[in-house]
């Protein structure tokens, strides 16, 4: 997908995600694929416990696909506890820390409807 779709992509999904009811905040943002294009990916903020990251990944998935086109939907999602967001030094969400974490196969990823990874705390 190329880089100004996964743009408008993040613009779409990144509101539709927050009304899911186990969803509180939703950061949406291009990944760089292999091929030099971009990929969607997301990290959902969420209350869930760890070990029901992996179920709320998919339980989004399956909602989100009966309300968006595939190409809006993320292929790789992360979800964290608020607690768990990378914050500036004016305590704000790093978005750039986000994706890098994401990249690297950070908590709970799920990826293209591969298994998700146990990655960094």
């Amino acid at each position: 997908m190329a880089a100004q779709a996964a743009r408008l992509a993040g613009q779409f999904a990144a509101p539709l995600l927050v009304q899911h009811d186990l969803v509180d905040e939703a950061f949406v943002f291009g990944l760089p694929t292999a091929d030099g294009d971009q990929s969607v990916g997301c990290v959902l903020v969420s209350a869930a416990p760890a070990n029901a990251r992996e179920a709320l990944i998919g339980d989004v998935r399956a909602w989100l696909a009966g309300r968006a086109a595939a190409y809006k939907t993320p292929t790789t999602v992360a979800v964290l506890t608020a607690a768990e967001l990378p914050l500036t030094a004016t305590g704000k969400v790093s978005k750039r820390l986000l994706q890098e974490r994401v990249q690297a196969g950070g908590s709970e990823i799920g990826s293209d409807g591969h298994s998700p990874r146990r990655g960094m705390s």
